[in-house]
């Protein structure tokens, strides 16, 4: 189930909203794909359905990845919209992975986790741009892993 989709870029609050048509929502909502990749050129974003309490859905699409593909906060936006298949339904992180795979017990902890915490961990990394600093909060995430801090807001909070 692939939709290319013409639609307008609202922005709601300080975020970039597309309103869905309901067919299209639904469509995803009734085959449980709540996580969703979309392509806007040949820029991909993993993001989430989002369901208003009267039946109509909605994508969130971040100031970053509308920078990444040269388009505009507002206005027009031609994209294709697919159910995210991913491992983690998110960008991945190659430095989270190779630090995973140096340490045993981080990498045990990590695979018992949802892919909801998965994401927020990643996010968490991904958030800075300088290689650098995503090793420091890789090799941080996984100390406090071992500390049995496993929540990525509390990660986020602890200086090492």
């Amino acid at each position: 189930m692939v939709y290319e989709i013409e639609g307008e870029l609202k922005l709601v609050g300080g975020n970039s909203i597309i309103e869905l048509p309901l067919e299209i929502g639904q469509n995803f909502h009734s085959k449980a794909h709540k996580r969703l990749l979309c392509t806007i050129g040949e820029h991909p974003v993993h993001l989430a359905l989002n369901r208003r309490k009267e039946g109509s859905f909605y994508i969130r699409i971040g100031k970053k990845h509308l920078k990444a593909a040269n388009q505009e906060r507002e206005g027009k936006i031609s994209f294709r919209l697919e159910p995210d298949n991913s491992t983690n339904q998110f960008e991945e992180s190659e430095v989270l992975q190779e630090v995973l795979m140096t340490d045993p017990e981080a990498l045990e902890i990590w695979n018992s986790f949802t892919p909801g915490r998965k994401r927020s961990f990643i996010a968490y990394i991904t958030s800075v741009k300088s290689t650098d600093l995503r090793i420091e909060r890789a090799l941080k995430i996984t100390e406090c892993f071992k500390m049995g801090i496993t929540n990525p807001r509390e990660v986020a909070k602890i200086k090492l």
